[in-house]
């Protein structure tokens, strides 16, 4: 398990330039705009929409982009977690999400989570 961490921390190291994951970037932008479509969906042909009462947990959770996604589409911040890897990143996340949203750093193959989708 170790190698994959140190696998995953090697491969976001090399990602760091800031202009990759900027709003400002035609791509970026894109591929941002086109992921809530599908998100949104997926959610709705599953049947999780409304997400005001559902509980949502995002596994390698980043700075919580998605995790504010999901408070923008009706999830209410009480009822999202987000699991990451790297430190930096879970400091981040907790510094740009609502208070409310739990967020932990961790490997997510040692969840003390419950094994059913948190989501349905």
């Amino acid at each position: 398990m170790r190698a994959e961490e140190s696998r995953i921390q090697e491969a976001y190291a090399r990602r760091q330039s800031g202009h990759l994951y900027s709003r400002f970037n035609r791509a970026y932008l894109f591929m941002v705009q086109e992921r809530e479509q599908r998100f949104l969906t997926l959610l709705s042909r599953h049947g999780c929409v409304p997400l005001e009462n559902k509980m949502i947990l995002e596994v390698g959770c980043g700075n919580g982009d998605l995790l504010r996604d999901f408070i923008k589409w009706g999830a209410r911040p009480q009822n999202i977690a987000g699991i990451e890897l790297l430190p930096e990143r879970v400091a981040e996340a907790v510094e740009l999400c609502p208070k409310g949203i739990k967020i932990y750093q961790g490997n997510a193959a040692t969840l003390q989570f419950p094994t059913r989708p948190l989501m349905w």
